[in-house]
């Protein structure tokens, strides 16, 4: 009896190891994806930061051109019957639709 109780002591004793160093790689992981998913939102933050920035300066662009546009007025009377004042304003209407 006494040999069985120290067989199923040492069997407890090594379970408890295993779970011990499972419950280690567990929490080891765990902090890895923790690292992982925090460097993932610095870098949404970051990128949409940038995103803004962007879209302000390409606003910024088009209502420069578009007053520039509008100083030339006097100039312009029979632009809108040539190629070149549809594809200048095509590139206006998609920067404003980008920023």
């Amino acid at each position: 009896m006494t040999r069985l109780k120290k067989q199923f002591s040492e069997l407890g004793n090594d379970i408890r190891m295993q779970l011990a160093e499972q419950t280690r790689v567990l929490e080891a992981r765990a902090e890895a994806a923790a690292g992982v998913a925090g460097e993932l939102g610095d870098y949404c933050r970051r990128r949409a930061d940038l995103e803004h920035e962007y879209s302000r300066a390409l606003d910024k662009l088009a209502r420069a051109a578009l007053a520039r546009h509008r100083d030339h007025k006097h100039k312009r009377e029979q632009w809108s019957l040539t190629g070149a004042f549809a594809c200048w304003q095509a590139a206006l209407d998609n920067t404003r639709a980008l920023s």
